[in-house]
């Protein structure tokens, strides 16, 4: 590599090491690289909306609890990504395993307790639904569940799922004894992460910079979970490369607390110029 104009670089999961949550990228650079004078940005960067909102590690989200008819049942999620109609139908699935619905004159299974996007309200509903004391006309029972007038409640017992949703930990509705809908009493935040970082190991900008690494911020742009996520900054930010000697250039990617993404698809294309500062 030579000082004397811009340099490009790609780093990839073809030629690098991958480490971390697949979050980290090393390339190894057979000749030590002597950087005097000179500054880096990001040029461009394709990378797969794939990192989970809900996971037992690290976040510990993935636990909730229901009551029905008097009994507490407890509920694991698999990690995944969710939004709350996703989270509906994983509590409904729960639900009909242990026998708790209904079937209607239609077939349709019917279940008590339900999960949704509130747009109007910037919330998750809860609604709970009495359980009738008199089996309506065509409908069945077909586990025999105790028809008592009462209606189920969702137990949020665990305030890392709490924050996804926008529920304190509580009982809710806090009675049983009406249909209800309760919305969440804190600003649901479906996804732990709001904001990625890309940091280079070439930099430290303790100056400007909350973490004196980052050499770009970047969010998911509308992207649907699973799309590519195309970064193409219109105008580059450069950052001055601390003069030293580098056997590795890495690139990692945290998140707006400087935690380390877990990324899941790790094919990652990250395109980096490095120049002479003016």
């Amino acid at each position: 590599m030579s000082n004397q104009d811009a340099k490009s670089l790609i780093l990839s999961s073809y030629n690098t090491t991958v480490s971390g949550s697949n979050n980290v990228y090393n390339l190894y650079l057979p000749i030590p690289y002597i950087a005097k004078n000179e500054e880096i940005c990001l040029n461009s960067l394709l990378i797969y909306y794939s990192w989970r909102n809900v996971l037992n590690s690290p976040y510990a989200n993935n636990t909730m609890s229901y009551i029905f008819n008097g009994s507490t049942f407890n509920f694991t999620l698999q990690d995944g990504w969710y939004d709350y109609e996703a989270m509906n139908t994983a509590l409904q699935l729960e639900m009909y395993q242990n026998g708790h619905y209904l079937v209607d004159n239609n077939g349709l299974n019917i279940f008590f307790l339900s999960l949704a996007t509130n747009v109007t309200y910037y919330a998750c509903s809860i609604t709970a639904t009495i359980i009738p004391t008199i089996l309506p006309a065509g409908w069945t029972n077909p586990n025999s569940i105790s028809l008592s007038g009462t209606c189920p409640q969702l137990v949020v017992n665990n305030a890392a799922w709490g924050l996804l949703t926008g529920f304190s930990v509580g009982t809710y509705p806090a009675i049983n004894t009406a249909t209800a809908q309760v919305n969440s009493n804190l600003i649901p935040k479906i996804n732990p992460i709001s904001s990625i970082n890309v940091c280079c190991n070439m930099v430290s900008n303790s100056a400007f910079n909350s973490y004196n690494d980052v050499i770009y911020t970047f969010n998911y742009n509308n992207q649907p979970y699973g799309s590519q996520i195309p970064i193409n900054p219109y105008f580059p930010i450069w950052y001055r490369i601390s003069d030293s000697q580098y056997q590795n250039i890495t690139i990692r990617f945290t998140d707006q607390s400087n935690n380390n993404v877990p990324i899941l698809d790790s094919d990652v294309n990250i395109k980096l110029v490095i120049r002479k500062r003016n």
